[in-house]
């Protein structure tokens, strides 16, 4: 069974709209690079929001429970009112689809089984790599990347890889600021994600 583009988008990346969540004045308190190597240190982590999807014509939109760990990320996603639930789980070396009743949708195995199942199911290019590191305001490591601050010296954006991704919004958890509200685009897709609630493991 080959999943719709959109929805096998929707269930990589996490991605809708949010208000903001800090103070009205930030000032310059906060160390950006000091976060990026807390942030990047931590192991695990887990949000849970609500994502929108537009690719061209095509759009889709849900609930999404991102539970990520060292090495491997899963994404359970459902629409209105929990209907159509499946989860997404892939490492480096597989990719599993399941419906939320536990039947196995489709499987990739092997080193490229990402690449595999981008190209099989989706079609286009996806920053699944990328996006465990720009949910949490973060620049993935690899490659060469901008970041964008507004006016009251928070981070705003980030140019990498050919996406754009804009951040509208943080949180306080514990003592590190995270995102409220992502955007990633690139060409015809965006996806955006709101996320409610955020959960660091380590």
């Amino acid at each position: 069974m080959k999943l719709t583009r959109a929805a096998a988008i929707v269930g990589l990346i996490a991605l809708l709209a949010g208000c903001a969540g800090r103070p009205v004045i930030p000032g310059s308190d906060i160390g950006w690079a000091e976060r990026e190597r807390v942030l990047g240190a931590i192991a695990s982590w887990e949000l849970n929001g609500r994502m929108a999807l537009r690719l061209a014509d095509e759009g889709a939109q849900g609930s999404v429970r991102w539970q990520q760990g060292a090495s491997e990320s899963r994404l359970t996603l459902s629409g209105p009112f929990g209907a159509g639930g499946f989860s997404i789980e892939w490492n480096d070396a597989q990719v599993t689809i399941e419906r939320a009743n536990g039947d196995v949708v489709a499987e990739y195995r092997g080193k490229a089984a990402l690449e595999r199942f981008i190209d099989e199911q989706i079609g286009w290019p996806l920053p699944a790599e990328q996006a465990r590191y720009w949910a949490l305001g973060l620049v993935a490591p690899g490659s060469p990347a901008r970041r964008l601050f507004d006016a009251d010296g928070w981070l705003a954006g980030i140019a990498q890889d050919g996406w754009q991704v804009e951040y509208a919004g943080f949180r306080q958890v514990s003592d590190q600021w995270l995102p409220r509200k992502v955007t990633m685009r690139r060409d015809a897709t965006r996806m955006r994600l709101v996320i409610d609630r955020w959960q660091p493991a380590d």
